[in-house]
């Protein structure tokens, strides 16, 4: 409706539809809501004064359909001529606004770029000045010397002869002199325009004194730069100013105070700033505070300074005038009381209500809290004494942790952060200092982090107490400051001593008073301000410092994994040097390598893999689960005659020494049968089997040359596993089972980890960011908590290293697919591009050049320039410098980049030359010179070897022994350059490398240098080849590392002192063997079994019979015989686990862990599970042995079993509590979906808990019943959920489990399902189907939230929406007491019985009735007659055969 009285709307629209008249002028036929409301009489007319009041008061109105409108008593030409004006002012102050703005945003950009540049600029200045200096001396001592020349006796010849030489140099310095103070002038002038520059701020004010703190950068850190922290204190000081200002400029404005982005500051302490400084307490604070630039200048002069003391005198700026009290902090002529009182009167000071009680006191009582406030907080952002406090706490600041209740029960000496748990002031430059973090465990801090957040450790940052107090006793207070009262429980005389110098006016006399007031000041901004945020601060760069290094550590560890070599054949490494890199015979013939899976607990089948040498898949052969090898060996053998590989590759995982033995067992029966396939036949096949076999051969053997060599080896196969389960793998094999791809994985491992390593980085997420399967490669323990991206990067980083030393051969397809994107020049897109383009071409890259001049491949000049030095494109093997039709090069098969020998032609220049004095050089082709440089080399390495092997045998005849994988020829230490005897080692490269350097003006020694070794052996491979693993290896690294891989224990998990549970195996008159659960065979000498005797009898004994579980405590671990031994006597069962010698392979203890008192708590809690365990032992006891057994109370303290650990190495097993197994599911997130983790049941000691997790942050819980338990900490030998029973928590998993997610996954998938945290939503979305079709019942299925586990199966008949409850059970979904293997088949069930009332339960199987006999008439009461006997016997007998009708 139109504005009171006007018509004209004050804030609603302006459009002629609300509001005004049609035509937006006044107007007497306005309706209800526009113009004039009805009914309203019309307006008197306005004077003429009135209207020009109004019309200097009055805000434009602009009407888009109707023009201008007139003010009353305003023609409607002034109307206009007044909106031309006020547009053409508006438009002038636009203009003005934006020219303003560019200024001031140019301005600024030159501030920062003045900030970037000024420490440099300021480094030159002073190497100019110190560069004058130094000339200056020079020609002040020439001139000294002249004049005392001139006062001595010195013959005429040498005094003139002298003179004029000291004039010439007289005139070269003092021109020299001359140009280095126009450099000075010229640098010092550059200097003081970048200091203005950078001094600008457009929300202050150009050149205002408080941002000329910037001074410190190039005035206290003269010629030192600004690291980015000091950079960043620098800002944020600025934009606190710069929020002063802003709420002194507003108020003034009197406008409301904003941010600088127009918005509030999100913290509280900077609102309480502003309005200080808006109030004026700014001007208050630094009428006894020193400005906060020159208080930083001070102080961090101090700390730089030898003596730690401030020279008055000296330390003046250029604008002090060399006067000492320009830092002195002022102080007022009156006293504190009288400064006060007089501020207040004058208005200086304003008391607000509103102020009582922000610092813990009355504000009239502390007029001055505002000022100390502002001064703290601006004192505690200035950059120079942030930084000099800075360097002061990094000295000071130690780091304490202590374990949790948690942390108590779970950390032994077994776990991880133990010597972490109790670490007692360990000052914190162990923890960011590079120097440091190299002497021991790197990620430390990490462990310490990982373990504060999991909930095992507290930890502290703190500064040392003061002397002669402890940690825990406080020095009273300090003071007020602002109304809090502080309490100093830290020694904070460093910092004061610092701040105190520069801070308190140590001139006057009446500064007494004032300098109390300062030191609340000084309190207020360290504990308030300064010294929580460096903890921050601290913990922020420890944790950077520690994960840089993890990153580093990571890289180097994955350089490890992608530069380990193919696996090579020992019997050509012991006789070959060039063994790697000679191509085989049969290579094409067959596959070079069998990747072998063997079955995970021999149910699941085992996965033999045939793989060629380029890694392309041949074939299979698949045992089934439950087969052992040897009883499958014919196919086996079968298998091995039809492929013939030099290499069969067992995958570490599930695998078995026995199982090794068994296949080469195979392998050699194999071999003997093909080697010796004229002279041999199988005795075991009839006359008609053995053609069909000879047949066979035939079909295999015709193109294989010599004898067929093989060998076995383990191999590592976290690679392999990594393929079998990623997209990757799925994508290339989709038909194919989970072991037969591991097979195929470590078989082409084995070829060349570098190339599947690659291949792990090609796969991208769903944003496009490559490597993310990469992260998957456990390479280090502290992974997880390393950040993705950085992690990424150096992983990139490290595989481009790999790729360029090692190359890419572009006629093998894998390699090329997985490693030319690291190639330099190239990446994921140009590589893709370039392998689609040479699959196009249809034939062989034969020279280098072809890659530029083949216009189809699409590579660039630069990516040539860049990549082309690190293809090969053919092996030199394949070429005969007489007989080359292609007109090829040899130095194409090399590293030599073209430009060496195409452009250039350097390389044939050292070629000629080293063959200069063959007569018959003239003669020979380009090629021919080359391949016989290179065949001279050659024989010089060959000689090298066989050296080396030849001085081996001297001492020993065994060659598995002979490192032959460790030659290596360019090592200068094993080989320098005076051993080669080589015609390219005779070219003084020196002298060349000068003649080069003039001609092409650039250093190519270097270059020089890799010809030379190209020359020698042209693209040699770096990475130094795999040796074979066998099962029992005879170094002791093998056998540690054969030991790790099968057993997946090290150190850190199986030492002297763990205690175990296993099952005797063989009792005999020496001992008992034992079996565990991991595999590993355990060993207990009759004198290890008990404390008192030695037991002789221990084949008859009982305690000791076959298959018993027992309790014991490993006492040496054996890894060369892949053993262990135990004991199962009590003192040794007894023994706290910390009275056990740690490994010396684990890193030794942190000299600031206290020992004495972690190792207390754990001696403490070992001995009270051990009272629980004699507790629960004699309950059991009691139950057996009848109510007079006695049972001991449990001391009072400790409690009743809960969650016991149990002795259980599987991978779905957790010895935590449900919180702990909560927080690792949590953590995985969206990956948790389907995964169960099964734990100790706090319940009960025979019960473990399920937990299942059905989607993210939803878990559903089943108890595991335990029966038939050898002891507390072992599982069950049965298990039982509800009514079913399980062998062990495989078959849990297997048949519980996985059928369960198998099942909601087919509800997910159904149409009908609904994902819903509210059921109501399923109701709405039913009656929209109703309302849609009417004559239909819609029906939906929901999950329940309210009943985790179970569904809600809702439909609508008519008008009420029924439901159905829906559960899941391992055989399907459960509906009405019915079970449905499907959710389509229960859907269909359900629609043809949704009318039917479900099933009344089923009644107990009833007794025959008792015969009912008709009583006897003769004592028949009188009322009682025949007729109504009969009927109650007809009732009673109806009543007792049928059962009772259904309630509902």
């Amino acid at each position: 409706a139109g504005g009171p009285g006007w018509g004209v709307p004050r804030d609603g629209p302006r459009d002629g539809g609300m509001g005004m008249g049609g035509g937006g002028r006044w107007s007497d036929q306005g309706d209800a809501g526009m113009g004039r409301p009805a009914g309203r009489p019309e307006p008197a007319p306005v004077p003429k004064g009135i209207a020009n009041e109004f019309k200097a008061k009055e805000r434009v109105v602009e009407n888009e359909f109707a023009g201008v409108l007139a003010l009353p008593g305003e023609s409607q030409g002034e109307a206009e001529e007044r909106v031309k004006k006020v547009k053409a002012k508006k438009e002038a102050k636009a203009a003005e606004e934006k020219k303003s703005a560019e200024e001031k945003k140019r301005k600024e950009e030159e501030s920062f770029k003045a900030l970037d540049a000024l420490p440099g600029a300021t480094k030159d200045y002073e190497e100019s000045r110190e560069k004058a200096k130094g000339l200056r001396a020079q020609l002040e001592a020439l001139q000294a010397k002249k004049s005392d020349d001139s006062d001595g006796d010195v013959e005429m010849a040498d005094a003139d002869a002298d003179e004029e030489a000291d004039k010439a140099e007289e005139d070269r310095l003092a021109k020299a002199v001359k140009d280095a103070d126009l450099e000075v002038y010229a640098k010092q002038k550059m200097v003081s325009e970048l200091e203005a520059a950078a001094s600008y701020s457009p929300d202050v004010g150009e050149g205002t004194p408080v941002f000329h703190s910037l001074a410190y950068s190039h005035i206290g850190a003269r010629g030192s730069g600004l690291d980015k922290t000091q950079i960043d204190d620098v800002r944020e000081y600025l934009s606190l100013i710069a929020e002063g200002d802003e709420a002194l400029a507003a108020k003034k404005e009197g406008r409301k105070a904003a941010g600088l982005k127009g918005k509030k500051s999100r913290r509280v302490d900077r609102d309480y700033y502003r309005s200080c400084v808006a109030a004026g307490s700014r001007d208050v604070a630094y009428e006894f505070l020193p400005k906060t630039w020159r208080l930083g200048f001070v102080c961090q002069q101090m700390v730089s300074s030898h003596d730690g003391n401030f020279d008055w005198s000296s330390k003046q700026l250029p604008s002090d005038g060399g006067d000492p009290k320009t830092f002195q902090p002022p102080t007022p002529d009156l006293s504190l009381e009288e400064y006060a009182d007089e501020a207040i009167i004058s208005g200086k000071i304003v008391i607000e209500v509103e102020d009582e009680g922000d610092f813990g006191e009355a504000a009239d009582a502390d007029p001055l809290k505002r000022a100390r406030y502002v001064g703290a907080m601006e004192m505690a952002y200035e950059p120079a004494l942030k930084y000099t406090m800075r360097r002061i706490y990094f000295e000071m600041a130690v780091v304490s942790t202590v374990p949790t209740k948690r942390g108590r029960e779970e950390i032994t000496v077994e776990h991880e952060l133990y010597g972490l748990q109790n670490l007692v002031k360990k000052p914190i430059s162990n923890f960011t200092e590079a120097h440091l973090l190299t002497r021991g465990d790197v990620c430390q801090w990490l462990k310490i982090l990982h373990g504060e957040r999991t909930g095992l450790i507290e930890v502290s940052i703190t500064l040392p107490p003061p002397k002669g107090e402890d940690d825990t006793q406080g020095l009273g207070s300090n003071g007020m400051i602002g109304g809090e009262k502080i309490v100093q429980k830290a020694d904070l005389t460093p910092f004061l001593k610092v701040l105190r110098k520069g801070c308190e006016n140590h001139l006057e006399i009446t500064a007494t008073g004032w300098n109390a007031e300062r030191n609340k000041v000084m309190l207020f901004a360290l504990e308030k301000f300064l010294l929580p945020g460096l903890e921050a601060e601290a913990r922020r760069k420890m944790t950077e410092a520690a994960s840089d290094a993890g990153v580093t550590e990571a890289g180097a560890k994955l350089r490890e994994l992608a530069m380990t070599g193919p696996f090579q054949n020992s019997w050509k490494m012991t006789t070959n040097p060039y063994a790697l890199g000679k191509p085989d015979s049969n290579a094409d013939v067959g596959a070079k390598f069998v990747g072998v899976c063997i079955g995970a607990g021999g149910r699941e089948a085992t996965y033999f893999a045939a793989v060629k040498h380029d890694g392309s898949y041949a074939a299979e052969l698949a045992l089934p689960g439950g087969v052992k090898i040897n009883e499958r060996a014919d196919e086996v053998v079968r298998f091995f005659k039809q492929w013939k590989p030099s290499t069969v590759v067992v995958a570490s995982s599930n695998a078995t020494r026995r199982d090794f033995r068994a296949i080469e067992e195979c392998l050699a029966t194999a071999r003997y049968a093909f080697n010796n396939r004229d002279v041999v036949k199988d005795e075991d096949l009839d006359d008609d089997d053995a053609d069909a076999e000879e047949k066979k051969r035939d079909l295999f053997d015709d193109d294989y040359v010599g004898t067929w060599e093989a060998e076995c080896t383990f191999y590592d196969d976290k690679l392999a596993q990594l393929f079998s389960r990623s997209p990757r793998g799925a994508k290339e094999f989709p038909s194919l089972e989970i072991g037969n791809r591991v097979a195929i994985g470590v078989a082409r491992t084995a070829i060349s980890p570098l190339v599947e390593v690659c291949a792990a980085w090609s796969v991208a997420s769903e944003l496009g960011t490559f490597g993310i399967e990469a992260l998957y490669i456990n390479l280090h323990p502290m992974q997880k908590m390393l950040p993705k991206g950085k992690l990424l990067k150096e992983y990139e980083r490290v595989l481009c290293d790999c790729v360029a030393e090692v190359g890419v051969d572009l006629t093998r397809e894998r390699e090329l697919e997985a490693c030319l994107q690291f190639v330099p020049g190239f990446g994921p897109r140009k590589s893709q591009m370039f392998r689609q383009n040479l699959k196009a071409l249809g034939k062989s890259i034969m020279h280098r050049q072809d890659l530029l001049m083949e216009k189809s491949l699409g590579i660039k000049t630069k990516v040539f320039e860049n990549a082309a030095a690190y293809l090969k494109l053919w092996d030199k093997a394949d070429f005969d410098p007489d007989y080359d039709e292609d007109n090829r090069t040899l130095f194409d098969a090399s590293r030599i980049h073209p430009e060496c020998y195409i452009t250039f032609e350097w390389a044939h220049k050292m070629c000629l030359d080293a063959l200069s004095e063959d007569n018959d050089i003239a003669k020979v082709s380009q090629n021919g010179r080359i391949h016989r440089v290179i065949t001279d080399s050659a024989e010089q390495i060959e000689s090298h070897f066989a050296e080396l092997r030849e001085g081996f045998l001297k001492f020993s005849n065994n060659l598995d022994d002979f490192k032959a994988d460790e030659f290596d020829p360019f090592d200068p230490v094993q080989y320098p350059e005076e051993k080669w005897r080589d015609r390219i080692g005779d070219l003084d490269l020196d002298a060349y490398a000068g003649m080069l350097k003039e001609q092409v003006g650039t250093e190519k020694r270097e270059t020089l240098e890799v010809i030379k070794r190209e020359l020698r052996w042209p693209f040699r491979d770096p990475r130094r080849p795999t040796k074979q693993l066998i099962a029992r290896p005879l170094q002791q690294e093998q056998q540690v590392k054969l030991f790790e891989l099968l057993t997946g224990e090290d150190d850190t998990t199986l030492r002297p002192g763990k205690e175990l549970v296993g099952k005797i195996s063989n009792p005999s008159e020496h001992g008992v063997r034992i079996m565990f659960d991991n595999g590993l065979q355990g060993f207990a000498h009759k004198s290890k079994l008990d404390d008192d005797v030695v037991v002789e009898d221990v084949e008859t004994r009982e305690d000791y019979r076959k298959g018993k579980h027992v309790r014991c405590v490993v006492l040496e671990v054996k890894k060369e015989h892949m053993s262990l031994d135990v004991s199962l006597r009590p003192s040794d069962l007894d023994r706290p686990s910390t009275k056990w010698p740690r490994p010396e392979n684990l890193p030794p203890l942190d000299e600031y862990f206290d020992k004495d008192t972690a190792d207390a708590v754990i001696e403490t809690l070992e001995a009270e599970s051990k009272a629980q365990a004699a507790h629960a032992a004699a309950l059991a006891g009691a139950k057996e042995g009848g109510s007079s057994a006695v049972v001991t109370p449990l001391a009072p303290g400790i409690a009743r079993r809960g969650n016991v650990k149990r002795a259980c190495k599987h991978p779905s097993f957790r010895n935590a509590n449900y919180k702990g197994v909560k927080k690792e599911l949590d953590e995985m997130g969206a990956d948790a979906v389907g995964l169960c983790l099964i734990h100790p049941s706090s319940g009960s000691e025979d019960q473990l808990t399920l937990t299942w997790c059905l989607r993210e942050g939803l878990y559903k819980h089943y108890v595991i019943e335990e029966f038939d338990k050898p002891t507390d900490t072992s599982i069950g030998a049965r298990l039982k959920i509800k009514e079913e029973e399980y062998g062990d928590l495989d078959e849990i998993v297997a048949r519980f489990v996985e059928p369960l997610n198998d099942l909601l996954a087919e509800a997910r998938a159904s149409p009908k399902y609904r994902e819903v945290d509210d059921l109501e939503e399923v109701d709405k979305e039913l009656r929209v189907l109703k309302a849609g079709n009417p004559n239909g019942i819609p029906y939906l299925l929901a999950s329940d939230p309210d009943l985790i586990g179970y569904f809600q199966l809702k439909f609508l008949p008519s008008q009420s929406i029924h439901k159905e409850t829906v559960a899941l059970s391992p055989n399907g979904f459960v509906l009405r007491k019915r079970t449905h293997k499907t959710i389509n088949h229960m859907f269909t069930w359900f629609k043809l019985n949704a009318n039917k009332k479900p099933a009344p339960p089923k009644p107990k199987p009833l007794q025959a009735p008792a015969p009912v006999s008709a009583p006897n008439p003769a004592v028949l009461p009188p009322q009682f007659d025949a007729m109504a006997l009969a009927a109650a016997v007809q009732s009673a007998t109806s009543a007792a055969a049928k059962p009772p009708p259904p309630s509902f």
